[in-house]
């Protein structure tokens, strides 16, 4: 049980998705509160190379037995590529999202009005600290117990959660319809 790690560099979507300006491109993926949920991945739907996506908008898709993450582009902008060694290896996105599980690199079209709708540094931090609790205490008592003494949630944790409490939690911190 680790705790979940936010990157300095990056920007972070509110529907736990970071992005990380390279060389005028934005690198996107999922975080590591996303990862801790679904636990380790069965399959990861890339956007396609060429799409035009908007800010809050679906880009991608994970799943894990029935369950589901739709997650939202952190930026606008044309997507230029997409990790195809998730399509072989899920896994990848478990292991190292903010490395070797990356999604997507996309073309920025919007990018000094997207970042005043990204959390950065300290802010960030403290939006996962407030997702963890409010995860802790909505979904308690079952939850509750799956914490370490740090209040560090396990992974895997939407497992313990019934469809309903899943679909609840994913609306509420994934924006999925």
């Amino acid at each position: 049980r680790r705790t979940i790690r936010l990157k300095s560099e990056r920007y972070y979507h509110p529907a736990h998705t970071w992005m990380q300006l390279a060389d005028g491109e934005g690198i996107v993926g999922s975080d590591e509160f996303v990862v801790r949920a679904l636990g380790v991945p069965e399959n990861v739907e890339l956007p396609p190379v060429g799409m035009h996506v908007n800010q809050g908008d679906p880009l991608w898709k994970i799943r894990k037995g029935t369950r589901t993450v739709v997650q939202m582009s952190p930026i606008e902008g044309v997507v230029l590529n997409a990790n195809q060694a998730l399509s072989r290896n899920p896994r990848l996105l478990h292991e190292a999202p903010y490395s070797k599980g990356w999604i997507a690199v996309i073309k920025p079209t919007a990018l000094k009005a997207n970042l005043k709708n990204l959390l950065h540094g300290a802010i960030a931090e403290v939006w996962m600290d407030q997702a963890k609790r409010l995860v802790i205490q909505r979904f308690s008592p079952r939850l509750g117990v799956t914490c370490q003494d740090g209040g560090e949630l396990v992974d895997g944790f939407g497992d313990l959660m019934s469809d309903e409490e899943w679909e609840k939690f994913s609306r509420e911190f994934f924006a999925t319809e």
